[in-house]
């Protein structure tokens, strides 16, 4: 038996990704990496026609888009993950902290309540 008739003989064409997959794909590897601070699904993607350039739009409320300058001679892989790095670079401010939590060594620690009704209590 040949290995060309293992497997039906035919060898099958992939399909070639889709762009919005592409980017995906890049998004998975900048979090696997530890470059981006949290997890980036793609919405969507739009073609700007004056351009040419690409506008990735997230499943995120922190990050809205990033825009993608096509580049001759670039890969649009690196070219998306160029976009997402800077505009991660951009955000401003601190990520959704919470006031009175508190983080030490990595791990979150609830403020200590105590014994006597010492909370503030809300009166109409």
């Amino acid at each position: 038996m040949s290995p060309k008739s293992i497997g039906g003989g035919a060898r099958q064409e992939r399909k070639p990704l889709t762009l919005e997959t592409e980017a995906q794909q890049v998004l998975n590897e900048l979090w696997r990496e530890k470059l981006i601070p949290f997890q980036l699904n793609v919405g969507r993607l739009t073609k700007e026609e004056a351009s040419g350039n690409f506008t990735i739009h997230f499943h995120d409320s922190r990050i809205y888009s990033a825009g993608v300058t096509i580049t001759q001679g670039q890969k649009w892989a690196e070219m998306v993950r160029a976009a997402v790095l800077a505009r991660v670079t951009r955000i401003s401010g601190p990520l959704r902290q919470i006031p009175w939590l508190a983080v030490e060594s990595g791990v979150c620690v609830l403020p200590h309540r105590p014994r006597s009704n010492a909370w503030p209590t809300l009166t109409p």
